[in-house]
């Protein structure tokens, strides 16, 4: 009699394999994997949209962070060109 993965799961466990290993060894994948799965399949949860929204807040003080030395350099420079510029109009 062949043995559903859920059994040779708890086998596994029985014999001592850690939870990553026992998943990995009788389902053929790991933990995340699995969990990613169930959680699409039957909460019909979009995993990645919650992904997204969790790490929003992070991307935007990211890109805050980011941007604003890049403005500031950007308008530093171009009032170095003009007055360059007026300089060398300047008789």
């Amino acid at each position: 009699m062949a043995q559903t993965g859920l059994q040779v799961l708890v086998d596994d466990y029985a014999n001592g394999l850690d939870c990553q290993r026992g998943a990995q060894k009788a389902l053929g994948k790991n933990l995340t994997r699995l969990e990613y799965e169930w959680q699409r399949d039957v909460l019909s949860k979009d995993v990645t949209a919650a992904v997204i929204n969790n790490l929003l807040p992070w991307l935007v003080l990211l890109s805050i962070i980011l941007l604003t030395p890049l403005i500031l350099l950007a308008r530093w420079l171009r009032a170095a060109a003009s007055r360059r510029t007026a300089s060398q109009q300047a008789p």
